[in-house]
């Protein structure tokens, strides 16, 4: 299985993107863009949440680990 994208689209506009690759025991999340006009808007942390329950085992790598502890206070 390779990498999954998902799109955070908004009024059929795409303002988000997040891509996951399978690792041993689940998906880790690779990459998280948001469109600079929609950054600081939760737009980011709302695909991500949407991504985390569509996928139970993702995972974030070490490089990320301050944004994934930042989104988990906005719960």
């Amino acid at each position: 299985m390779g990498w999954r994208a998902f799109e955070g689209i908004f009024n059929g506009q795409p303002l988000a993107l997040i891509m996951i690759a399978p690792i041993p025991g689940g998906w880790e999340v690779k990459a998280l863009a948001v469109h600079p006009a929609s950054r600081h808007r939760g737009v980011g942390s709302t695909l991500l949440q949407s991504v985390a329950k569509q996928v139970p085992t993702l995972q974030w790598p070490n490089s990320l680990q301050a944004l994934a502890e930042r989104n988990n206070r906005l719960q």
